[in-house]
């Protein structure tokens, strides 16, 4: 898989000026993350993969 995507991943200097979102908005999204968790992703994501293969 590594292999396979290596080429898309941006460089080390791409990654450095990256401002997509700010520290402070990264904290309000990892705080949210941490108590929220992933399940709603992961539920939709369940919900249509046995949707396309039953």
């Amino acid at each position: 898989m590594a292999e396979t995507v290596a080429k898309e991943m941006p460089s080390a200097e791409e990654i450095t000026l990256c401002e997509w979102l700010t520290e402070e908005e990264i904290q309000v999204y990892g705080n949210t993350y941490a108590h929220a968790d992933f399940q709603g992703g992961f539920q939709c994501y369940r919900y249509f993969t046995r949707r396309i293969n039953t």
